[in-house]
């Protein structure tokens, strides 16, 4: 049973065309973070609020960027868009 509360077609979690190539969003959500990690959400906010794990607030809401949670696993993040590496076509 999955228990994912951000469903697999979720258009945040989905790919994104951009010139040709489909990548990842930039950033996600604590949850999704920690579960790629293996660990859970409480443990996922409490190493951000640590400082260990790298995470973005604004406003109330906390982002992780995919590329941190890429390299923290040995991934490539070439394939990966972070924010400001956007180029127009």
């Amino acid at each position: 049973m999955n228990t994912d509360p951000t469903p697999l077609n979720d258009p945040r979690q989905t790919r994104i065309p951009i010139g040709g190539t489909s990548l990842r969003p930039p950033t996600l959500p604590p949850a999704r973070a920690g579960r790629l990690l293996g660990i859970g959400r409480r443990q996922t906010y409490e190493g951000i609020h640590r400082g260990e794990i790298r995470a973005i607030r604004i406003g109330r809401r906390l982002l992780v960027p995919t590329s941190w949670v890429l390299a923290q696993l040995g991934l490539p993040a070439e394939q990966f868009i972070t924010v400001g590496d956007q180029q127009a076509s």
